[in-house]
């Protein structure tokens, strides 16, 4: 088998099919990558929206909606970045405080303060992760880096959340398996091509793969963004993605053009924190202390500038964010002023 398998490929049906641009394994995955995008495209298709309303972009927040749930649904789905926010919105109420870290003057440490206002589900999820890593009520920076890794449990209970208030699909399955199961096959005669092309000494079933391959690549890449909103979902939605639209478009406005006290948690749960960066570093220069980060008395006692800060509990609670780098370095006057970097 191991000498036959070679020479049916070099000289037999295999080889032949293989040795031309038209060969019968190019048209093959011109054939299936044509219904990879047709069943994909039903599926998009098919997702449940609302074509007869537009979203209103605005800046003020349209309700009292909790940050996360916000963020939730004008994705989609579910993010991190929406675990992110409510971190800051227990800091902004006062339930956790932020200072600087013990071991590192520029990190920062969270203090486990006042459990009696956790309001949520995900709330309390996260109070009793942070309460389970703490020493003494605090999570260092080291500590806190590390628990992201086990933020599995807070997912399943956001995502818990949106399915019993009927916003997202209970089978996240069903909604991306029109887009896996294709991309998959894709991928999978893109490999194939790739042996035959390998074991038949011809490049012309390269071209076949990267089309195949690309085209599922495609397809998987949409199955792991596709909204899992029901038709309820879409309908709360309206006035939040209407939100993200308008923050987006204000974010080279000048810094007192909108609430940031109010609106930041909302702009982390939406995924725009990199976005606000240059916003909020001329936000500080213009003396603005955030109250999502702490009393403002107590942030104007901080070795650094907040800014800088806010950066480290970025960095923490987000390390695989591609935006993230390194503080810069210099003086502790510039990096007062600066605040570090996205």
């Amino acid at each position: 088998m191991y000498i036959a398998g070679p020479y049916l490929l070099s000289n037999g049906f295999v080889a032949e099919s293989a040795d031309s641009p038209f060969g019968l394994l190019n048209i093959l995955s011109l054939l299936t990558s044509a219904a990879i995008i047709y069943i994909a495209w039903q599926a998009w298709s098919a997702r449940p929206r609302l074509t007869d309303v537009r979203e209103q972009p605005v800046t003020e927040i349209p309700g009292d909606l909790h940050p996360a749930y916000a963020g939730l649904i004008a994705s989609g789905r579910v993010r991190d970045v929406q675990i992110e926010a409510t971190v800051l919105e227990l800091i902004r109420r006062g339930t956790i405080s932020l200072e600087p870290d013990a071991d590192d003057r520029t990190k920062v440490q969270l203090r486990i303060a006042d459990t009696d206002q956790v309001q949520i589900p995900l709330e309390q999820e996260l109070i009793r992760l942070l309460q389970s890593r703490a020493r003494e009520g605090v999570v260092g920076y080291r500590t806190l880096n590390r628990s992201r890794n086990n933020w599995g449990s807070l997912r399943r209970q956001l995502r818990q959340d949106g399915i019993e208030m009927g916003w997202l699909n209970p089978s996240s399955s069903q909604t991306r398996l029109a887009f896996i199961v294709p991309g998959l096959v894709g991928i999978a005669l893109a490999i194939v091509l790739m042996i035959v092309a390998f074991t038949a000494e011809t490049g012309w079933p390269v071209l076949g793969a990267i089309i195949t391959g690309l085209t599922g690549s495609v397809a998987l890449s949409i199955g792991n963004i596709i909204p899992e909103t029901t038709r309820e979902g879409e309908e709360a939605a309206i006035p939040w993605r209407g939100l993200r639209t308008g923050l987006a478009r204000a974010r080279d406005e000048r810094p007192d053009s909108i609430d940031l006290d109010r609106a930041f948690p909302y702009i982390v749960a939406m995924g725009m924190a990199a976005q606000y960066d240059r916003h909020l570093r001329r936000a500080s220069q213009s003396g603005y202390i955030p109250a999502w980060i702490g009393r403002r008395s107590r942030v104007q006692e901080w070795p650094e500038g907040w800014h800088t800060y806010w950066i480290a509990l970025h960095t923490a609670l987000a390390p695989t964010d591609p935006a993230n780098t390194t503080a810069p370095t210099g003086s502790a006057w510039r990096r007062s002023i600066t605040g570090g970097r996205f």
